[in-house]
């Protein structure tokens, strides 16, 4: 057990394809939902059992600004107070803005400032250590 990564559902070619069609910003991710960063114990106990299986989620809101865009996702638990999945940034912005991002349009588990949607997504959870 490690904690020198994290703990993703990484989408299938096909689901990530899907998110790119609805990519704003230039710099695409599309790749994972983060279950857990640099896992604790508590983490693995709470994830570890999921590597290794597919898993079914589904975009149920999209959320954007000038310098980010996600969808907020369904399905699974994540360390993140919102699941969700970066799909694309601005020049400059990293992928964690994403969770400032979605803090502002999702409270109480209300999308207020996004736009619902409703997208099957496909994914294998895996832990992807750091290089």
């Amino acid at each position: 057990m490690t904690n020198q990564g994290y703990i993703a559902a990484i989408l299938t070619p096909d689901s990530a394809d899907a998110l790119r069609e609805i990519a704003i910003h230039p710099h695409l991710h599309c790749h994972h939902l983060t279950l857990a960063y640099r896992p604790d114990e508590v983490a693995w106990h709470r994830f570890g059992s999921l590597v290794g299986t597919r898993v079914r989620l589904r975009a149920i809101a999209h959320a954007w600004d000038l310098r980010g865009q996600a969808v907020v996702v369904s399905g699974i638990e994540s360390c993140n107070a919102v699941p969700h999945i970066t799909v694309s940034c601005a020049a400059g912005t990293k992928p964690v803005y994403s969770n400032e991002l979605l803090a502002r349009v999702c409270v109480r588990d209300q999308y207020e400032g996004a736009e619902c949607i409703d997208l099957e997504l496909e994914a294998y959870v895996e832990f992807v250590p750091f290089i």
